[in-house]
């Protein structure tokens, strides 16, 4: 079928000017490296979600005895509301800016982190007294 199919015009010029072109690759890296490079740290963010739902999965199921169809259950959801929060947050981006919420996220962020270490204290602070209403999950039988 390619012995049929005529060649188009640009590769046919290009055939014409008997010129051996550059690679690509070189081209690339010589007039867009900076380019190159915030592509390259862009990909990046993709390894997060992965990475964080591994090491979530194996910290509740092997260190807090969560079972791990639960936690599972939870990491699916998370991604569920990922998928509706990340075009919201993109469009409040639009209309007030990247920096407001940029720095939003950040101290939400900084505030359910917060939230979280204060839970976690308490409960072992409480645990330390033998209080185990303040507890929620249990320790395994030895």
């Amino acid at each position: 079928m390619l012995e049929r199919l005529p060649e188009t015009s640009a590769f046919a010029e290009e055939a014409e000017a008997h010129e051996t072109p550059e690679l690509p690759a070189a081209v690339l890296f010589r007039e867009h490296s900076a380019d190159v490079v915030r592509v390259i740290f862009c990909a990046l963010v993709s390894v997060v979600s992965p990475i964080f739902s591994v090491f979530t999965l194996s910290y509740a199921v092997n260190t807090m005895h969560i079972p791990r169809a639960t936690m599972l259950t939870l990491l699916i959801l998370a991604n569920v509301i990922a998928l509706g929060a990340i075009p919201a947050w993109a469009i409040l981006a639009d209309k007030y800016g990247c920096k407001p919420i940029f720095i939003l996220g950040a101290l939400g962020t900084e505030w359910l982190d917060a939230r979280g270490a204060a839970y976690d204290n308490h409960r072992r602070y409480c645990s330390n007294f033998g209080d185990d209403r303040s507890r929620d999950v249990q320790d395994p039988p030895e």
